[in-house]
């Protein structure tokens, strides 16, 4: 199967979308498809081979909206020769522009929003949002043969800006670097060390977890906190101030932007990850933690906190500081709980999240889109 992925860009700040859509085109190469990815850079140009997948970058000429002068031509060319076409993300001109040339050649596509259609995210961005929304937006998701979301939560919370769409729910699979679990580190219960991953970025609440940490130290805790991730400067300086007014310097690790080999070492060694965000309709890092035995502390405004809670992979915390430190609390007085997570949240990881599974359920609804004739 001749398949086309169209995303705006892969730039690493993108965040989630990107680290999707690059482990969806390599499990479909595994799989033995042939596999492109159309995008837009500002830097890197031209087609290059990313272990296997063909990756046609194309040059910027306004950034904010991702357009390229020649996207048209060769989204045209490359649409044409693809059996399906997987669009990411919705409001840029390369969605656009591919929902456009999809109708116009009778090809069909699946759209995957990446949460941009979630009740919270539309209320993001302000009016601008919502008129794109009326008079593109809605248009794109009429075209599109199914709307692929990422969990039960992201679908829930987008019916009313799909209307009458069809869509699916199917998880972004883990990376296949992951599927190997690493040897056991039994070094984490000295030191435990509490993990965040991600950007750097007010709406993923970092500064919860520093105030958990600080109470935890306040009652004899003996706990680090590693941070692994970039992001806006005037957010991470914030954080800094926070840590050495908390007294926290010796106990908080900045490491920056870390490779998948680093990360993965990074979850094997946490006692547990915590995401404790606004809003996340997936959140990538949890299923790599979980791949390595990590279980995880998510905040409602995750949308897969229900599967966290029904599969016992870890906890879910009210949005405060106080939530966090309990539930943190709880996992080091209750070291067999804390070892289950551990257990349920690998098996969850291998039934959910490896290739495998996701490849085999994302390639069925590829054909019945195809056998359809949309």
């Amino acid at each position: 199967m001749n398949i086309l992925h169209i995303i705006r860009d892969l730039e690493p700040g993108t965040g989630g979308p990107v680290a999707a859509t690059i482990a969806l085109s390599q499990m479909q190469k595994q799989a033995g498809h042939n596999v492109t990815i159309l995008t837009i850079s500002r830097d890197e140009i031209g087609t290059s081979d990313q272990n296997g997948v063909c990756v046609i970058r194309l040059q910027s000429r306004f950034w904010k909206w991702r357009y390229s002068a020649e996207f048209y031509s060769v989204a045209t060319k490359e649409i044409d020769e693809a059996d399906i076409v997987h669009v990411h993300t919705v409001w840029e001109h390369t969605t656009y522009a591919a929902a456009k040339i999809c109708h116009k050649l009778g090809k069909p596509f699946v759209l995957r929003p990446c949460g941009m259609l979630d009740e919270w995210s539309m209320k993001q961005g302000g009016a601008f949002k919502r008129i794109y929304y009326k008079f593109v937006g809605v248009g794109i998701i009429a075209q599109a043969a199914l709307i692929n979301f990422a969990s039960k939560g992201e679908q829930e919370s987008s019916q009313l800006y799909i209307n009458e769409a069809t869509s699916f729910v199917l998880p972004n699979p883990v990376n296949v670097v992951y599927q190997e679990l690493l040897e056991l580190n039994t070094d984490n219960r000295n030191v435990p060390k509490i993990l965040f991953v991600g950007r750097l970025h007010p709406h993923k609440q970092i500064e919860l977890i520093i105030e958990a940490i600080e109470q935890l130290h306040k009652k004899g805790r003996n706990v680090t906190l590693q941070l692994a991730g970039d992001g806006e400067e005037e957010y991470k300086q914030s954080l800094i101030e926070k840590v050495k007014k908390s007294n926290l310097t010796s106990a908080v690790q900045w490491l920056g932007a870390v490779n998948i080999t680093g990360l993965k070492q990074l979850y094997r060694q946490a006692y547990c990850l915590v995401l404790p965000s606004m809003h996340e309709n997936f959140g990538n890092v949890l299923c790599e933690a979980m791949s390595q035995a990590c279980p995880v502390i998510v905040s409602k405004g995750v949308h897969i906190h229900k599967d966290v809670s029904s599969a016992k992979t870890g906890m879910v915390i009210n949005d405060n500081s106080v939530s966090l430190t309990n539930a943190i609390e709880t996992m080091l007085e209750h070291e067999k709980d804390h070892d289950e997570m551990s257990q349920n949240a690998r098996i969850y990881a291998e039934e959910n999240y490896f290739t495998g599974i996701v490849n085999s359920k994302l390639i069925a609804h590829y054909k019945t889109v195809m056998s359809q004739g949309h």
